[in-house]
């Protein structure tokens, strides 16, 4: 073995195939250790230098650099340590590049825990860090660059055919994607799988949706569906049964309101049933429960019974029911404090029923309301006509003294039927009269009237109610 002096050239074909370069001490004959920083000196390496193999074949190739004041510094390291590779150099800030030939890459092969460790300081709390210490590891990411507005793709690596990607946060640290792009996160053919319950955050790391707890024989599912211009969006219950409710539930007190915002319709093809024990289980309005326009009270502990609006074709009618579990039910229907129940106010049919109406009140009984009456003053004599076209009214005769003797006049209204029934009685005035509706036709009556013996001149009322009738 050849040996070269301390600050000896590397020079010529001298150096035989198992040399080794050392620095020794020429009045020993044991290897001399450098010292650190120590430096190879003298015409050591030429331009383009290498190191062979014992086959001749290059194992280094060095290219130096007129003015180079960086370089690498090899330090060994004792047991259980590694070796360090460190850019060292004049400069304060000294990178290392590795750079492949052709399509050639950089692999580390190996079964370390930490395999690929980056970060300021080493293994301890790293920004990367490559576990390959599976012993039948055959998976991984690869990353894929691509021209500018291409996108990066991240994929899995394997030698099966279909593999997961799993992202963990620490403890309950939580995943971000694109915080501060402002794109949109997109997911193919995809599944979100929560393994136990999950949430779905704003910006602020608040809750949006929460996904409890899964249900693990679950078969049926929310299904959302986008759409073109002009349709709806839809929210659909699908899964693997055939018929598939939807239950929305508010909480506590809390009440849920559709459409509160927009100026369409809220509107369904099929039944809704709501199911609540609440005094407001269904409210509509502008203003929700607070005098709202129509209200369902369901509050009662043994609540069997409600009302069933049945519509038809048209010209055929609306049908309002009660429905329940017993045979015979009532129907009540309030207004409020003085409040009066006004029955088709602005058709122009009747208000019929197959039934009697009673009136349980020992003083409101039944009759007409203001507006369905009017008077009529007459003139001339006390036999001319008058016309009052009201449902009831009174009707003041003209001055004269009264007789005993019979008289009549008729009284042209059109509200009257010839099937209808007309009373007739004295409202006012001195002396008594008899009054009869003594003829009755279709748009007239006929009043006669006599008083018991009283000639007081002076202009009596009389007033009239009619009854309509029918003769089958």
């Amino acid at each position: 073995m050849s040996k070269i002096s301390a600050y000896a050239a590397l020079t010529g074909p001298n150096i035989a195939s198992d040399d080794v370069i050392a620095i020794v001490d020429t009045s020993a004959t044991a290897t001399k250790k450098m010292a650190a920083d120590q430096i190879l000196q003298g015409a050591l390496l030429a331009a383009s230098s290498k190191i062979l193999d014992t086959n001749g074949n290059e194992l280094t190739s060095f290219t130096t650099n007129g003015s180079a004041v960086n370089e690498f510094t090899i330090a060994n390291a004792a047991t259980g340590n590694r070796p360090v590779l460190s850019a060292t150099g004049g400069d304060t800030n000294v990178g290392i590049g590795l750079t492949p030939k052709g399509t050639g890459g950089v692999v580390l092969t190996g079964n370390s825990t930490q395999l690929l460790t980056a970060g300021a300081n080493g293994t301890t709390n790293p920004v990367l860090q490559v576990d390959a210490n599976t012993a039948s590891v055959a998976t991984g990411l690869k990353l894929t660059g691509a021209a500018a507005a291409a996108g990066v793709d991240l994929t899995v690596l394997s030698s099966g055919t279909n593999e997961n990607l799993t992202i963990n946060a620490k403890g309950s640290g939580t995943i971000t994607l694109n915080s501060t792009g402002t794109g949109n996160v997109k997911l193919g053919v995809a599944t979100l799988s929560f393994p136990t319950a999950g949430i779905l955050a704003d910006t602020n790391g608040n809750e949006l949706i929460k996904f409890p707890s899964t249900v693990a024989s679950a078969v049926n599912e929310f299904t959302v569906t986008n759409s073109a211009t002009g349709n709806p969006v839809l929210i659909a219950a699908t899964g693997g049964d055939t018929n598939v409710g939807v239950k929305i539930n508010a909480k506590g007190s809390g009440t849920i309101t559709l459409n509160d915002v927009g100026t369409g319709n809220v509107v369904t093809s099929v039944p809704i049933v709501i199911t609540s024990a609440s005094a407001n289980a269904f409210a509509v309005g502008r203003q929700g429960t607070t005098n709202p326009g129509f209200l369902v009270d369901a509050s009662t502990a043994t609540n069997v019974t409600g009302i069933k609006i049945t519509p038809a074709a048209a010209a055929a009618g609306v049908d309002a029911s009660v429905i329940s579990s017993g045979t015979n039910e009532n129907l009540t229907i309030n207004a409020k404090g003085s409040g009066t129940i006004d029955l088709n106010p602005t058709g122009t049919g009747n208000v019929t029923t197959a039934r009697g109406v009673l009136s349980r009140s020992a003083t409101a009984g039944i009759g007409y309301a203001t507006g369905a009456g009017g008077t009529v003053t007459q003139v001339t004599s006390r036999t001319t006509g008058v016309t009052l076209n009201t449902i009831v009214g009174e009707i003041t005769l003209v001055s004269a003294a009264g007789s005993a003797t019979w008289q009549s006049f008729t009284v042209t209204n059109s509200a009257v039927a010839a099937t209808d029934r007309v009373i007739v009685n004295q409202k006012s005035g001195t002396d008594l009269y008899m009054t009869h509706v003594t003829a009755l036709g279709a748009g007239s009556f006929r009043i006669s009237f006599a008083t018991t013996g009283g000639t007081t001149t002076e202009q009596p009322v009389f007033g009239f109610t009619v009854i309509k009738g029918v003769a089958s």
